[in-house]
């Protein structure tokens, strides 16, 4: 997800972050309860290409699950970090 804007009060500090107009992987799979092999193929494998990076950056997400996945015109974003961690070993 791309970070738009960042605007700090005294006590919040507000992030904008683009809008993924065909919502989460949780919602495509309830409305269509089947997604066709090549289709979740593409999904999963810019996913693990995903969790690749965190990995390169050593971070753990700790709450990867369908909700938390989004989709903007094809592309999959990871979304909530709020339980990810820094690991510091391998």
């Amino acid at each position: 997800m791309k970070l738009i804007d960042v605007k700090k009060t005294k006590n919040n500090l507000y992030l904008f972050m683009e809008y993924c107009e065909d919502g989460t992987l949780y919602d495509l799979i309830n409305a269509r309860k089947a997604l066709p092999e090549a289709e979740a193929l593409a999904i999963f494998s810019q996913i693990v290409k995903g969790m690749k990076i965190l990995d390169t950056c050593k971070v753990v997400h700790r709450d990867l699950k369908p909700a938390n996945i989004l989709i903007n015109k094809g592309i999959v974003k990871i979304a909530d970090f709020g339980l990810a961690k820094v690991s510091k070993k391998n």
